[in-house]
């Protein structure tokens, strides 16, 4: 693999810069998490004029056509700038459809979503099938041409501002456990009630109840029955492009740390002189390298079609425990203004924990990579 830039790739992180810095400020970010608000329209329909939400699709679905370390450029940028989460949701949703939808299903749902004229989010966990879709329990019966659907949802992600809901199903003509459908859910429909749940991040996610939830047959995201691999290859494409979201929010911990250590006064000198502070600095950054190059190599595997499930579960396995360890030792450097709501730090290491969950634990991850190695 080639870790040099191109300059489209270039292009894309200069500009996704000089755009954060403008529209998405650490007192911006704040704000939303003040007032609960997910996202906002203005700032949604900038980054779809931008062509971020397409920027992997064809021109036939509104999309740039660019590939997938194209998008991994402006995941990196984003997880520097917390781009808010109903980001990631949404195009985990949109390379489900992608994945998985018919041609009528997704040039009509992956046009709606470049142009930003349409949300959706992810509805797959529950509470006894975290990591395992062979203990879901949500049930579609099939009546009359109709599916009705009831369960119980975890976990999902920016309910408040999708528009549709993505869930997955047993479905009721086929018992066997592999018979898993994903069914497209207006979040308007009667039978759907969302309860927000309480995150130590912040960020916004809810329990969704789903009791008798009609759903018309072309609503079903591909085959009856064949929602493990689309959910498969989705969930392959979504974590490896979020291990370098979370290279970029720990690469912005280091850069506000080493700043802060050289400008801290203490016994006449900064205390970035000090030679523990430099060691952990120095701990800190080599963490993250690796993570960096672990990262871009899962997503550039993904790209080129080679297998990459022991690249992804390194990726994800190692970035997930660095983020966190590299804000718990910013919080050490800083020493007790680090958590002053004021500071930045906060943000950043609030992220980390919440980002370190999503997609699989470090711990469920070294299972994955224990199995690719056949122990």
């Amino acid at each position: 693999m080639d870790f040099n830039f191109t300059v489209e790739q270039k292009m894309i992180k200069d500009s996704a810069k000089k755009f954060f810095s403008k529209e998405l400020t650490k007192e911006h970010i704040r704000e939303l998490q003040e007032k609960n608000v997910e996202v906002e329209k203005d700032f949604w329909q900038k980054i779809a004029e931008l062509g971020w939400l397409g920027l992997t699709f064809s021109q036939e679905y509104k999309g740039e056509e660019m590939g997938l370390m194209e998008l991994a450029t402006l995941y990196e940028e984003c997880g520097r700038a917390l781009m808010p989460t109903v980001f990631y949701s949404n195009m985990a949703a949109a390379f489900c459809i992608l994945n998985g939808g018919g041609t009528d299903q997704k040039k009509e749902l992956l046009s709606a979503i470049s142009e930003g004229k349409m949300r959706i989010t992810m509805a797959i966990t529950e509470p006894q099938a975290i990591n395992d879709l062979n203990y879901l329990k949500t049930n579609a019966r099939l009546i009359n041409g109709k599916y009705y659907i009831s369960g119980e949802k975890l976990f999902v992600q920016n309910t408040v501002s999708a528009d549709y809901l993505i869930v997955a199903a047993r479905t009721e003509e086929n018992t066997s456990d592999t018979a898993i459908t994903l069914f497209l859910i207006d979040k308007s429909s009667k039978g759907l009630t969302f309860e927000a749940l309480k995150t130590f991040g912040l960020d916004s996610q809810s329990e969704v109840i789903l009791e008798n939830v009609e759903v018309p047959v072309d609503q079903i995201i591909g085959e009856t029955g064949d929602a493990k691999k689309i959910i498969k290859q989705t969930a392959d494409q979504t974590t490896a492009l979020q291990c370098v979201e979370m290279v970029g929010g720990a690469q912005e911990i280091i850069k506000m740390t080493a700043n802060y250590v050289r400008n801290r006064i203490q016994f006449k000198h900064p205390i970035g002189s000090f030679q523990a502070v430099q060691h952990h600095m120095t701990k800190m950054a080599m963490d993250i390298e690796g993570a960096y190059y672990a990262a871009y190599n899962a997503v550039w595997r993904l790209s080129e079609g080679k297998s990459c499930a022991k690249e992804i579960a390194i990726a994800k396995a190692w970035i997930g425990n660095a983020y966190r360890d590299t804000a718990i030792m910013a919080h050490q450097l800083y020493g007790g203004i680090g958590y002053a709501l004021e500071y930045d730090l906060h943000l950043y290491s609030n992220r980390a924990k919440t980002t370190g969950i999503w997609q699989g634990t470090s711990d469920y991850h070294y299972q994955k990579l224990a199995d690719e190695l056949g122990m």
